[in-house]
């Protein structure tokens, strides 16, 4: 594996925020240990990085030195239980730049039922939803920072039992919807959703469709 690429390599004086199309979708596939195995075109456009500058890369290389290093810490912990996780994440491109999704999770296994693949599925974030989670995540990484990541576990456990929630439930509120809304717009296709178009659902609404 090649360590020649990484986010921090290149990056701009200014950062700025790049606008996802609301229709479409980034996806990638990674083998078990998060190793980029196939990304789609729009994966890479937006990326700012060559296809081949991604295959066998881990896929923190996209990773944004803003996020807490505890949600990740959540997600693969749930991955690897083969459970599925919509985060809100901040991505970075490869000049600095950066983008915030959605993620959803397709587990694959083989006939032993080991896990063998991850396909991530990641659409564009509604600016309400990332204007609530930036507070939460300034908070964890402040505590990274000057405490570690256990400690910043700990308040992440803590603010959710709080609310009686989990973290996937968490987002859902912050999303004003329901976990059903959140498949099906994933596993909607490109005729279904026009289909659905007119009927202006509170989720399609959210992703201004």
């Amino acid at each position: 594996m090649s360590g020649n690429f990484t986010p921090s390599q290149q990056t701009n004086s200014v950062e700025r925020e790049i606008v996802l199309d609301p229709r479409r979708t980034i996806i990638s596939k990674t083998d078990p240990k998060g190793i980029i195995e196939y990304a789609n075109d729009y994966f890479i456009e937006i990326s700012g990085y060559e296809e081949f500058e991604l295959m066998g890369q881990p896929h923190s290389i996209i990773r944004h030195p803003d996020m807490p290093k505890v949600i990740f810490k959540l997600l693969w912990s749930k991955l690897k239980k083969g459970e599925n996780i919509h985060a809100l994440i901040k991505n970075r491109t490869k000049n600095g730049n950066y983008y915030w999704v959605i993620t959803n999770f397709d587990i694959r296994y083989d006939d032993n039922g080991e896990i063998i693949a991850y396909y991530a599925q990641r659409k564009a974030a509604p600016d309400f939803a990332v204007y609530q989670i930036e507070k939460l995540y300034k908070t964890l990484r402040s505590i990274e920072r000057a405490q570690g990541v256990g400690v910043a576990e700990k308040y992440l456990n803590g603010f959710l039992e709080e609310r009686g929630l989990d973290y996937n439930e968490y987002v859902y509120n912050l999303l004003t919807i329901k976990k059903s809304e959140v498949k099906d717009y994933f596993d909607m296709s490109d005729t279904s959703r026009k289909a659905k178009k007119k009927k202006k659902s509170l989720f399609a609404r959210l992703f201004k469709k």
